[in-house]
């Protein structure tokens, strides 16, 4: 749709990534998905644990107010 188009080009002119195709609400830069992409090679770190990893990194002492959608 053209709404869609719309926010998918503002989101890539801003070098980001959306985390969703339909209704983006997300966004994620390309160093971070390149740095999951080589924790995952190199470690064999699930996307799953990868987010655990952001959420404890920001907001190490109350990880349990990081809001993951």
């Amino acid at each position: 749709s053209e709404g869609f188009d719309d926010k998918a080009k503002q989101v890539f002119a801003a070098k980001l990534y959306p985390g969703s195709h339909d209704e983006p609400r997300t966004v994620y830069s390309f160093d971070v998905l390149d740095y999951a992409i080589l924790d995952n090679l190199e470690t064999k770190t699930s996307i799953d644990a990868f987010v655990q990893k952001l959420v404890r990194s920001s907001n190490e002492y109350f990880p349990n107010l990081v809001k993951v959608i």
